[in-house]
């Protein structure tokens, strides 16, 4: 199955403890350009994950977004920026500080937030 045509990517339960700035760049003909469901949940490792920069910038079919369980302690104002499909987030479980809501200012048509 060439990645090209993947619409739905799920990484549940692996030990991820970050995702690299580039790790989704590649959205070229071999790339991930028609990804629309991305499933991050539970997928940890035993330190905190920290979204910085912009690893999600390149998805910009990506209507779906789920980083649930992760322990991400920290969200960068620009981690959603190129998002603007995303129509469902959920961080939900996650210890992340709502002091700004500028990571979500990027995201126009998101219609559903899970942050409990």
């Amino acid at each position: 199955l060439p990645l090209a045509v993947l619409d739905t990517l799920s990484l549940t339960f692996n030990p991820i403890s970050s995702i690299a700035a580039n790790v989704f760049n590649n959205t070229g003909q071999t790339g991930l350009q028609a990804l629309k469901t991305l499933d991050l949940s539970f997928s940890t490792s035993a330190t905190a994950m920290f979204l910085a920069g912009s690893q999600f910038s390149r998805l910009a079919q990506l209507t779906t977004l789920r980083i649930r369980g992760c322990k991400v302690a920290s969200v960068a104002s620009t981690v959603f920026t190129g998002l603007g499909a995303l129509q469902t987030l959920n961080l939900d479980n996650n210890s992340i500080p709502l002091s700004t809501a500028d990571p979500f200012l990027p995201l126009a048509n998101l219609q559903e937030l899970t942050l409990t």
